[in-house]
């Protein structure tokens, strides 16, 4: 027995060695396989019945398969954007449609740029052009969308040669493969590979023109399908993953034919998954239900990263940057909003915790919906809470007994909670959705001692005064300790889409409000009053805590500024301390998007 733990022992030390010198001698390159709409259910290394995936399923064989990881947003831009940035939607600003990623901040590809890589990319499709900054980095960014004619054969073609023309340099190139992407087309035989028998009218190819043109009538007439057609459309998309796994597998056998496989860190991934009629609707960008979340991660590196590796519990795309970062020997002291998962490598499955319980203190947040209202969702397994932004509607899922989100537990009844009451359950996801939300991006902050119930308080707070619209988008109040503050408890309304106020307060213990205005940087008015008279000489605004010269005052947020950081110290109450974070980039900035873009992202739905 000790000779077996010796003889293990070493096998990892000599696995340390092996990665750890390789940074020192030649340096290890870096190949990003990007899947484009690919649920992890749907590949055999997760378990599907189909055969769609053995090349990857090798893949996952030589090295760690995470079982359970998190994508950020259930569309590609935001997604991919993610994974090059490690920063939320919000954060790099590509979460939207209308904005591009912003550039006060490293993306991994800037990063690798810097250490001497030659950096590429493999592009197929125009969710990732040019247009929308995510190319930052990139020495080499080539789009060329599917409709134009590349599939999956071409794209490793394409990859292989450029990175033939790299010589001796080390190189990361990111290979984007489309294909699962509707319209399900596969090429022969993959047209028929999974449903021989169908014989009905959609034939070997599904285009659905009507939901590209309109989705308010499309999902009615996808769900008219017969469950025969239904089937079929979904062998068709698995014939799509298994022509792309094909492609995969070539460009992996090109590394191994050009020497190269053994010093070139794979990272596998899938940018969002796909939905077939799971929540009554079809295709992604729709909804952070899991089968639009729920994604492939696969790294692989030969002598570093134990080969058949499972982790088990709960990883998120936001991850995969440190991780890789730290994996090739480089080090960075830039904001990223994941953790290293390295560690997670070097042991057998057995040795770490099961899927239900690892990880618990991790969460996973995601947002940018391309279609409809705004969403947001926070995951801490086994419970996920998505919030319908404009409505404040809200949905509260156990993963562990409901995998398939079908009994949502804040509905009275059949589980759910009582009317008028909120499990512990519901309110720390909420408690742990705000605070990201505020964490993550621009917010604004006033600390309140009201010294005791003998004090009547009125606060105003007006976002604007400016031409275009303004909003205030989030605003919540939080007890000392930090815990959630209902509205009603602190009488706290929203006045108008740009105004709050918190009214007749008089309570004993001292509290926070934190809000958020849009766009960010706008001018924000501050009416304070303390029993019936201004309170300036109570404020104190920003880290010089120096107080406004009248009531009401205005200031201007934006990016971290020093001079609205947090006053350092508390005076005598009652007082109210103001102050802005810009912890989070947020580095939005406006989409300009050329006709040809519009075009390729119109005859794919994305702009209807």
């Amino acid at each position: 027995m000790k000779v077996t733990n010796r003889l293990a022992l070493a096998v990892i030390l000599i696995a340390f060695l092996a990665c750890s010198c390789g940074e020192e001698t030649r340096p290890i390159n870096l190949i990003i396989i990007g899947l484009d709409t690919v649920r992890a259910d749907h590949l055999g290394c997760y378990g599907y019945h189909r055969q769609t995936s053995p090349s990857i399923d090798r893949l996952a064989s030589e090295g760690a398969l995470f079982e359970y990881a998190i994508s950020h947003s259930p569309w590609t831009l935001p997604s991919f954007a993610t994974v090059f940035t490690s920063l939320y939607p919000t954060q790099h600003g590509a979460g939207f449609m209308q904005t591009t990623m912003g550039r006060s901040f490293p993306t991994l590809a800037s990063i690798l740029t810097a250490n001497g890589y030659s950096t590429g990319a493999i592009i197929n499709t125009a969710a990732l052009s040019t247009a929308f900054g995510i190319e930052r980095g990139f020495t080499h960014y080539e789009v060329v969308p599917a409709t134009a004619g590349r599939v999956a054969d071409g794209t490793t073609h394409d990859a292989l040669a450029w990175i033939d023309n790299q010589a001796d340099t080390p190189f990361f190139i990111f290979v984007h493969y489309y294909d699962p992407h509707l319209s399900f087309s596969p090429p022969a035989p993959y047209d028929t590979l999974f449903d021989p028998g169908y014989t009905g009218e959609i034939g070997n190819a599904f285009d659905p023109d009507f939901l590209m043109v309109d989705r308010k009538s499309g999902f009615p007439r996808m769900n008219a399908l017969s469950e025969s057609d239904r089937r079929h459309i979904e062998a068709l998309y698995d014939g799509e993953i298994a022509f792309a796994d094909r492609a995969i597998g070539d460009l992996i056998d090109g590394l191994q034919t050009r020497g190269l496989r053994d010093r070139t860190l794979i990272v596998f991934l899938s940018d969002h998954g796909e939905e077939f009629f799971d929540h009554g609707g079809f295709a992604h960008g729709h909804t952070l239900y899991e089968e639009l979340l729920r994604v492939p991660l696969i790294f692989s590196l030969r002598d570093c990263i134990p080969a058949g590796v499972r982790v088990p519990g709960m990883v998120r795309l936001v991850d995969i940057m440190p991780t890789v970062l730290s994996l090739l020997g480089i080090d960075n002291d830039a904001r990223m909003e994941g953790r290293n998962l390295e560690g997670l490598f070097g042991a057998g499955a057995e040795t770490l915790p099961s899927a239900r319980d690892a990880l618990l203190s991790r969460e996973a947040f995601a947002e940018g919906m391309l279609f409809g209202p705004e969403q947001k969702s926070i995951t801490s397994f086994p419970y996920k809470l998505i919030r319908h932004m404009p409505t404040g509607d809200e949905m509260l899922f156990n993963l562990d007994d409901d995998p398939a989100e079908s009994l949502d537990l804040t509905a009275d009844g059949d589980g759910g909670e009582a009317p008028g009451r909120k499990t512990d359950e519901h309110i720390a996801l909420q408690q742990l959705l705000y605070g990201t939300l505020f964490r993550a991006s621009d917010t604004w902050y006033i600390q309140i001692d009201p010294a005791g119930p003998g004090h009547m308080l009125d606060i105003t707070i007006t976002a604007g005064r400016e031409p275009a619209p303004v909003e205030i988008t989030l605003y919540k109040a939080f007890d000392a300790a930090g815990n959630l503050l209902r509205d009603g408890e602190v009488g706290l309304c929203r006045e108008s889409k740009s105004s709050i106020r918190l009214a007749g307060l008089s309570l004993d213990d001292k509290f926070m409000l934190a809000f958020k205005a849009e766009p960010p940087g706008v001018p924000v008015e501050f009416n304070i009053i303390v029993d019936g008279e201004p309170a300036n000489a109570r404020t104190y605004v920003g880290e010089s805590a120096e107080p406004p010269a009248e009531m009401p005052f205005t200031r201007r947020g934006g990016g971290g500024r020093k001079a609205l950081g947090k006053p350092p110290s508390h005076p005598d109450p009652p007082y109210f301390l103001v102050w802005h974070s810009g912890e989070g980039y947020e580095d939005r900035r406006p989409l300009k998007m050329g006709r040809d873009t519009q075009r390729e992202l119109r005859s794919i739905g994305y702009i209807q």
